[in-house]
């Protein structure tokens, strides 16, 4: 499977909230420790209908993955020197 280092297409998920574990209340984070606290992220439909927690391996991919999904929630793709992306709002 290829590893890219940026995204390609931005696929817009409006409506859904990206955010840490550790940015949530207590009793929505069920029994994770703390070492999964700080590298879980949840994606959650605004009104609660669907809610999805991802586990990264480490913090900083949990802080890229909430960073981009971020952008996706907003259909905005990062444009580096490199990249031919443009902005798909």
């Amino acid at each position: 499977m290829p590893f890219y280092s940026q995204a390609m297409t931005a696929t817009p998920i409006p409506g859904m909230n990206v955010s840490l574990a550790e940015e949530l209340p207590k009793s929505e984070m069920g029994n994770l420790s703390g070492n999964e606290k700080e590298r879980c992220f949840r994606i959650a439909h605004g009104h609660g209908h669907k809610i999805y927690f991802f586990l990264a391996s480490n913090r900083e991919e949990a802080l890229k993955w909430v960073h981009s999904l971020k952008l996706a929630v907003k259909a905005e793709l990062v444009v580096t020197p490199n990249s031919s992306a443009i902005n798909s709002t």
